[in-house]
């Protein structure tokens, strides 16, 4: 060790990297956190919009809609998000 580093000081960096890479993960937005899909209720209540709103957007082809057991209807967060920002 010429430069003068000892066994310690490269021990203490390892250690500051991952407090850092800790520290940045703790402030990424948490995926578990977002609701991911929405009924039709749901997604008018969460837009401020009608039930008739939601479907109407759904039979035009502008909101895609997914199936879930034989009758519900589910809408993804993103293309809700996607629809009313592209809306609004």
């Amino acid at each position: 060790m010429d430069n003068g580093a000892t066994p310690g000081d490269a021990f203490v960096e390892a250690v500051a990297q991952r407090t850092s890479e800790l520290v940045l993960a703790g402030l990424q937005p948490q995926q578990a956190d977002r609701q991911e899909w929405f009924t039709v209720a749901q997604a008018a209540a969460r837009y401020g919009v009608s039930e008739d709103t939601i479907r109407n957007a759904i039979k035009n082809g502008k909101l895609r809609r997914h199936t879930r057991g034989e009758r519900s209807i589910s809408l993804h967060a993103d293309d809700l998000d996607r629809y009313f920002g592209a809306t609004r």
